[in-house]
């Protein structure tokens, strides 16, 4: 497929993920085009030097979040990954006379025991300020308010996973988001975790006590 132009390998990856034994390969144009014929919409497909070391890293992070979540499910009778989605999801909300995106990395919906439970991905690289990181948070809390959930989703309720690239990082954010609901009082709508703490090797552990909420310390099992 990669002769064929299907896929394409993203040169950066030589430089910075060698040493991990893998190749991580992209959608090409004749895959893009493909893709776009069977969907009946157009996807583009951007050429391997124009996907730069950032977005390769943060693109990593959420399939690899995705692969175990999706094994530790098929490992579990009573649970499965419902939905997926991790395009399209924008929208907006005004919050303190400052407009602030919702735009989450994936939105996917777990059923367990009959039971719904939705949730919106932020693959967090520490990239973004504390203070940025605070003006996400308030405008999840603000769009739940204004019922945006229900306008975009039809879903009345969900939490933000914020996954981190350290422990440090997710307790910082943790931190931060006990503020996001104007009382500073912390909510169980915002969870925080390391990535080193699942893996596909691991894939299990993503659904044990390795998330903490903005609203207390205790470690908390992700389908609680």
């Amino acid at each position: 497929m990669f002769q064929a132009g299907f896929i394409e390998r993203p040169i950066q990856q030589f430089s910075c993920f060698k040493p991990s034994g893998y190749l991580v390969y992209s959608l090409g144009k004749k895959g893009a085009a493909l893709v776009s014929q069977n969907n009946g919409s157009v996807i583009k497909a951007k050429s391997s030097r124009e996907i730069g070391i950032s977005f390769l890293g943060h693109s990593l992070m959420i399939s690899g979040f995705r692969t175990a979540l999706s094994l530790s499910l098929e490992k579990n009778i009573n649970s499965k990954l419902r939905v997926w989605k991790d395009l399209g999801l924008i929208d907006a909300v005004h919050c303190e006379g400052e407009r602030l995106p919702i735009a989450p990395d994936a939105f996917f919906t777990i059923e367990d025991k009959d039971y719904f439970t939705h949730f919106f991905l932020e693959a967090d690289r520490s990239t973004m300020t504390l203070e940025r990181m605070l003006n996400k948070f308030k405008g999840y809390w603000n769009w739940r308010l204004e019922g945006g959930q229900k306008r975009k989703l039809g879903i009345s309720t969900f939490r933000v996973l914020t996954v981190c690239i350290s422990e440090q990082r997710a307790e910082n954010l943790r931190q931060i988001a006990a503020k996001a609901n104007g009382k500073e009082t912390g909510s169980d709508m915002f969870w925080f975790a390391c990535e080193k703490s699942y893996s596909s090797e691991n894939s299990k552990n993503i659904l044990t006590p390795i998330w903490k909420s903005a609203k207390g310390d205790s470690l908390r099992h992700l389908l609680e």
